[in-house]
């Protein structure tokens, strides 16, 4: 199943294992080694692409690959409905998150811009190791998107994150390079801080939603011209630790509206933004 892009590129929707596996037989390599055949006709087995008859050869090379190919107008509808398709047939191996099934559909500078911020060095302090399934980019994505639509957001979040990527995946019209200064020195003054601790909760994974709110917090204050020294961080980080309220809008119900509100107000409160 395949998306026709815009740039009459294709994005396949589904059949990416089934497409590789044949290009790799082709190659002559699966994984650095040799591809040779294995679970197949006895009179099969062991062969190479190359080592076929050049009848066989023929006959894979001649065969049609039936593909169903979806049109795309670059619409945030026409998007969001093959979101849902993708996430419909993200049911067999090994399934993609809703991140990497965004990131394929969006593509674009503004998911390379997430690429390059998810590399950021307070970033990756605070967050840990890089996570192979994109989750990192993800968070970054939620803290940019509530930075700047937070009055707008309406579950689920899911759509929300789609929403802003499709309106904004060319960066036209988007602030990319003050967003990206205050995020860098958003997460580097808060990991000169020694915030890691206090966003994990009692030493467990990175809290996503209590990240989101403080970096949020910490670039509304910058960009009204604030300061990030050690009193302000010290200071506004002691009051996070024992807010019981932002606590709860970060235990559950984390995508709930008013959760997500009410936690980036807690916040920006406390770092006076």
């Amino acid at each position: 199943m395949l998306v026709e892009q815009a740039d009459k590129r294709y994005l396949v929707l589904d059949g990416q294992q089934r497409l590789k596996t044949l290009a790799a037989f082709y190659k002559g390599l699966h994984g650095g080694k040799e591809f040779a055949l294995q679970n197949v006709a006895d009179e099969y087995k062991g062969l190479t692409y190359n080592a076929l008859e050049p009848a066989q050869r023929r006959t894979i090379d001649n065969t049609f690959i039936q593909a169903t190919i979806v049109r795309n107008d670059g619409s945030r509808k026409s998007l969001d409905s093959i979101y849902q398709v993708f996430e419909r047939l993200n049911a067999g191996g090994t399934q993609l998150t809703p991140h990497e099934i965004r990131i394929a559909l969006y593509s674009g500078a503004l998911v390379k811009l997430l690429a390059d911020l998810n590399m950021a060095e307070g970033w990756r302090e605070i967050y840990g190791q890089v996570s192979p399934r994109l989750r990192d980019q993800e968070v970054v994505l939620r803290v940019l998107a509530l930075y700047m639509r937070s009055a707008e957001y309406k579950a689920p979040l899911k759509k929300f994150l789609n929403d802003f990527l499709a309106d904004h995946r060319d960066l036209t019209k988007f602030p990319d390079e003050k967003v990206g200064a205050l995020f860098r020195e958003s997460t580097q003054a808060l990991a000169d801080s020694g915030a890691r601790s206090v966003l994990r909760r009692a030493g467990q994974r990175i809290n996503a939603a209590l990240v989101e709110a403080v970096v949020i917090a910490c670039m509304r204050r910058l960009s009204k011209g604030g300061d990030l020294e050690g009193e302000t961080m010290v200071r506004a980080l002691e009051i996070i630790s024992n807010d019981k309220e932002l606590a709860s809008a970060t235990a559950s119900g984390t995508t709930f509206e008013d959760n997500v509100r009410r936690r980036i107000q807690r916040a920006s409160v406390a770092f006076g933004a």
